[in-house]
């Protein structure tokens, strides 16, 4: 212990119990930065704290994070339909989000709502409670009483667009020890898949999704079919060395 005092290696190891959300705090404020990019960092880190907060530091494992950044994905929004969203299109008693509006980035006018991709992608997604709990606490802390408010925005409540956005998923792929070439649009692939193996039908993949054709939904389902044919034989391996084991073959 003496030589990483020496060296400036030791770590207390009470500050493992400190919370998140202090340490977040306490580090913002230590870094020597421009008033718009604090403006951005605490943009950014007030959506992680409706999460992790009151956790402690030592709690908060690359699985954790994991999981909160998988509870994020389960809407399986497109990014565009995501940023469009408004307090008027959330249901948090129902569960719900509408879909009706996609926000783009168009050259000459910026940030701009328009229709979603499709006629197929004017839909209405129901979300997880989980997810619908994180959302509630969200809009209260974060989105303006206004219905057409954006519910998810950057500094100043500015749009969301992908262009701005894409450093900071960079980045929070890094941390939490995610391989940096998954981008934001595979979470949707993500959902997609995970309704496949829950046992959704082709057609409720496809309104879920907002798919206008079914070639994109039947390549969830394949992809769950194969991934079913592979633990049925990884079953059939387990047993069969189970069975060899035993003496004489017998159970």
């Amino acid at each position: 212990m003496e030589t990483d005092l020496l060296w400036g290696r030791h770590v207390d190891p009470s500050s493992g119990r400190e919370r998140f959300g202090v340490f977040a705090e306490r580090w913002l404020e230590a870094r020597d930065l421009r008033p718009r990019t604090r403006d951005t960092y605490a943009s950014q880190l007030a959506h992680i704290l409706d999460e992790l907060e009151p956790v402690e530091l030592r709690k908060i494992t690359p699985s954790a994070v994991r999981a909160w950044h998988g509870r994020l994905s389960k809407s399986g929004l497109r990014y565009g339909e995501l940023t469009g969203l408004t307090r008027r299109h959330v249901d948090i008693e129902g569960r719900s989000l509408r879909v009706d509006q996609a926000l783009s980035f168009v050259k000459g006018q910026g940030p701009t709502p328009g229709p979603p991709k499709s006629a197929a992608a004017h839909r209405t997604v129901v979300i997880p409670g989980g997810v619908a709990e994180l959302l509630a606490a969200h809009i209260e802390e974060h989105v303006a009483a206004d219905p057409d408010a954006l519910v998810f925005t950057l500094v100043k409540d500015s749009p969301r667009v992908n262009r701005y956005f894409a450093p900071y998923w960079k980045k929070a792929l890094t941390e939490a020890g995610i391989d940096e070439s998954i981008r934001f649009h595979d979470l949707r692939h993500h959902a997609a898949t995970s309704a496949a193996t829950a046992g959704a039908s082709l057609r409720e993949i496809m309104a879920r999704m907002g798919h206008a054709s079914s070639d994109a939904s039947l390549r969830y389902l394949n992809a769950s079919a194969r991934r079913d044919e592979e633990i049925a034989d990884a079953m059939e391996r387990r047993m069969a060395g189970e069975l060899e084991r035993q003496p004489n073959g017998t159970p």
